[in-house]
């Protein structure tokens, strides 16, 4: 289970690339991340895989507190 809450991140101070991103992703569940270039998919991406943090809020994968 992945289960983001209102998660931002920011490069740059002031100039969000996600902004306020919330989701939640059953185990077992088929999903696209898909948008137009600088669209925040491999942000995203790399905060799900611990590479970098969030400016502000929650992520969680498998119910541990990740952020």
């Amino acid at each position: 289970m992945i289960r983001c809450n209102h998660v931002t991140h920011e490069y740059v101070p002031g100039k969000p690339v996600i902004d306020n991103l919330s989701l939640h992703l059953e185990p077992g569940s088929f999903t696209f991340l898909i948008g137009s270039s600088g669209a925040g998919k491999s942000t995203l991406l790399s905060m799900l895989s611990l590479a970098m943090k969030p400016s502000r809020g929650l992520i969680e994968l498998f119910g541990q507190d990740i952020t």
